[in-house]
């Protein structure tokens, strides 16, 4: 029964791994605040070369399969938001 359960824990690590973003997982906005598509640079780990520090855009991306708009990234940065001007 352990094994059992440690096969489908270590499925399951596998599966969230196989998600894991290779690009950054922001999707853009233009400086009105309008979506414009995803970033499209590569990570290093979870280090994007525009947005800085995505680690938790990347597990949410992991877990659902969306990006996250780049607002709200900024918001938890404590950045202004685009288009608020």
């Amino acid at each position: 029964m352990e094994e059992q359960v440690k096969h489908i824990i270590d499925a399951a690590r596998e599966e969230l791994q196989s998600r894991y973003p290779v690009c950054c997982p922001i999707l853009e906005q233009t400086g009105d605040g309008i979506a414009c598509g995803r970033c499209w640079h590569t990570l290093d780990g979870s280090i994007c070369p525009r947005h800085g520090d995505v680690r938790d855009e990347c597990v949410k991306f992991s877990e659902t399969g969306k990006g996250t708009i780049e607002n709200v990234m900024r918001q938890r940065k404590g950045l202004p938001r685009l288009g608020a001007g």
